[in-house]
């Protein structure tokens, strides 16, 4: 679809403007009504779905401000198109209140519906996905060049991979656990008595934040490599101060570059045309005083790698396709090493840099 320096992990503001760039009064008061945007169109066959309102909480996430105050709104046009509900909004409004939005009152809608609507869409776009969902979306748009039909080819693909993706998770939970999802159980109970054998094809109707982010961070390889990586630097026991290394400051043990590789500083020896490289650590230190459970917060290490064990955390990032690099200094000092010609030999730490020289 696009090259992966297109994406950013950090959540820098975009180099390209959003697929809609309106204000919310912009959208819902001229664009959709007056009909002056294209809009995807929904699937032939396509039905209307109830939407159940947001009663959650997203206690780590928090509202996405990547291109300024109105991302969230910009984010939202995106998941509403994918949902098909801007279609709704725009070509029958009154559909999109009588059988997709939540209704007040039980005796059908009332004038309320859509605020409550909109309310709870804002609320659960703070999910910690929401980076992800946004920066996918716009490298999408991107990649499209303005085209509506790829735009229109690109978002049913999606819609479609995140059918498969919800099926062969429902399968797996039932699997290994011996019970329906409790989620996407619900899901399926909500499609199939619209579209009987079909229901697998409309899951997309169903989406919500966490789960259309939770699918693109596996679905993106980029944002995948970056899970991956976040994971393998987590099974580090790296300490929690910085340091000040060849001259910069502020610095953790490791860390994940832009590119979702990760970086240890380390101190290199030569001896015998070998490069040996261990970890720029105190000699013992602790970790976890932020801990949840109080007990970890007493835990020393003397090696940042789960049981001094280097190749198997080294294997491990092999497989998942993220590298490892290692910044060396001099070992006496905090000068990074003039030069390497020879091949690194990780080591867990200095005491067994010592059993080796």
């Amino acid at each position: 679809m696009s090259s992966n320096s297109e994406y950013k992990i950090s959540g820098t503001k975009s180099s390209f403007s959003p697929r809609f760039p309106y204000t919310h009064g912009e959208m819902l008061n001229d664009k959709l009504q007056n009909k002056t945007i294209g809009i995807c169109p929904n699937p032939e066959g396509t039905l209307p779905v109830r939407y159940n309102n947001y009663r959650g909480d997203h206690p780590v996430g928090r509202m996405i401000r990547t291109d300024g105050p109105n991302t969230v709104f910009y984010l939202n046009w995106y998941v509403w198109e994918f949902l098909g509900h801007l279609h709704y909004l725009s070509y029958d409004f009154t559909t999109f209140i009588s059988q997709i939005a939540e209704n007040e009152n039980r005796t059908g809608p009332s004038t309320n519906d859509f605020n409550k609507y909109f309310t709870s869409m804002l609320s659960d776009s703070k999910s910690v996905y929401n980076q992800h969902i946004y920066e996918h979306f716009q490298v999408m748009w991107m990649s499209c060049e303005g085209n509506q039909k790829t735009w229109n080819t690109m978002l049913s693909d999606l819609r479609n991979d995140f059918n498969n993706y919800i099926q062969v998770r429902m399968s797996t939970f039932e699997t290994d656990y011996g019970k329906v999802h409790p989620v996407f159980g619900k899901w399926k109970n909500t499609l199939e008595p619209i579209y009987g054998d079909m229901w697998g094809s409309y899951i997309w109707q169903c989406a919500n934040f966490d789960e259309l982010g939770h699918f693109i961070s596996e679905h993106n390889i980029v944002f995948k490599k970056n899970e991956n990586a976040k994971e393998l630097l987590c099974r580090l026991n790296i300490p929690e101060e910085t340091y000040d290394f060849a001259g910069i400051q502020n610095q953790r043990v490791a860390r994940i570059d832009d590119d979702s590789n990760i970086v240890i500083w380390a101190r290199g020896v030569e001896h015998n045309g070998k490069m040996y490289a261990y970890p720029a650590t105190p000699d013992v230190w602790t970790t976890g005083s932020y801990a949840i459970i109080p007990s970890v917060s007493t835990r020393r290490h003397t090696s940042i790698f789960q049981n001094n064990d280097t190749r198997t955390w080294l294997r491990k990032c092999k497989e998942k396709g993220v590298d490892v690099k290692f910044l060396l200094m001099e070992s006496d000092t905090n000068e990074m090493m003039r030069s390497n010609n020879f091949p690194v030999v990780p080591l867990s730490n200095k005491a067994e840099l010592s059993r080796i020289i």
